[in-house]
């Protein structure tokens, strides 16, 4: 029996648009891009089955998804911090224990 697809998680900020929405975004430690996705009602924490945009063929999210945890907000998307891939790899592993 093959094994279920993970998808990672990945921390994202809330940003406010300028039409009232918010979006979620996070800085992709593999293309460097501003990775941007729309935030549903109900302010979840954790969104699953966000469609990776990732440009970089060697990116391990390329035709996959990911989820994104919510860790806080900023004003701007040049606020936002650099994660590494290893950071992420690292959060992974904290929040599942293997």
């Amino acid at each position: 029996m093959k094994a279920a697809h993970r998808e990672d998680l990945i921390p994202a900020y809330r940003i406010k648009r300028d039409d009232g929405g918010t979006s979620l975004m996070f800085r992709c430690p593999h293309c460097q891009a501003v990775h941007s996705h729309g935030e549903p009602d109900g302010e979840p924490a954790v969104l699953t089955g966000r469609g990776a945009h990732c440009s970089n063929p060697q990116s391990p999210w390329q035709g996959r998804g990911y989820r994104l945890m919510i860790v806080g907000s900023v004003r701007s998307s040049k606020q936002l911090p650099s994660i590494t891939a290893t950071d992420i790899v690292a959060l992974n592993e904290a929040v599942t224990g293997s």
